[in-house]
C-alpha cells in the first residue's frame, strides 16, 4: 500500500546528460556569481545509461551541490566527477571548501545534525539526511571523505542499466 508521502522511487533507464545539462546551467550561473570554479568532468557526461529514479537523482545531486556551495568561498572549486565500479557508476560531488571535522563525519547523514562549526549556517540540517534516506530506498550507497580545511567529496553509487 502506498502512502501519499512516499515518493515514487521506481527505477528506469536514465540518461544522465539532461540532468547534467540542467545542473550545469543552474550551478554554473550560481558559481559565476559567487566566484566559485564549477567543473563537470568528461567522465560524468560520458556515463552509460543508469538504472535509477531520474527525479531522485536530480534531487540528490542538487542537495549535494547546494551543500557544497554552502561551504565554499570565492576562488574555491566545486566539481562533479564519476567513475565506473563494477555494475555501478560512482558519482562524486566535491568541493575545496572548509572540510568536515572528523568527529562530525559519522553524524552528517543524521536528521537535524549540525556540526559545531556550522551554527551560523542557515538550513534545516535535513539535506544530507534526505540524500541518505533516498539512496537507501534506491538500494545505493553514499560515503564522504574530507580533509580538515581541505577538500570534501561525497560519493554515491548508481546502478548501471543492464539491457
Amino acid at each position: 500500500e502506498v502512502h501519499s508521502h512516499t515518493t515514487d522511487l521506481s527505477k528506469q533507464k536514465t540518461d544522465i546528460k539532461p540532468i547534467i545539462e540542467r545542473i550545469s546551467e543552474r550551478y554554473g550561473t550560481i558559481c559565476d556569481c559567487s566566484g566559485v570554479n564549477f567543473e563537470i568532468s568528461e567522465s560524468v557526461t560520458s556515463l552509460p545509461a543508469l538504472y535509477t529514479n531520474p527525479t531522485s537523482l536530480q534531487r540528490i545531486m542538487d542537495l549535494l551541490l547546494d551543500n557544497a556551495l554552502k561551504y565554499t568561498d570565492e576562488d574555491d572549486r566545486v566539481w562533479i566527477d564519476a567513475e565506473i565500479s563494477g555494475s555501478s557508476a560512482v558519482i562524486i560531488i566535491g568541493d575545496s571548501g572548509k572540510g568536515i571535522a572528523e568527529q562530525d563525519i559519522e553524524h552528517i547523514f543524521e536528521r537535524f545534525y549540525r556540526s559545531s562549526s556550522d551554527i551560523q549556517q542557515e538550513g534545516s540540517g535535513l539535506g544530507l539526511a534526505i540524500v541518505k534516506e533516498t539512496l537507501d530506498q534506491l538500494n545505493e550507497k553514499i560515503w564522504v571523505t574530507s580533509e580538515p580545511e581541505g577538500k570534501t567529496e561525497f560519493s554515491f553509487t548508481v546502478h548501471l542499466y543492464k539491457s
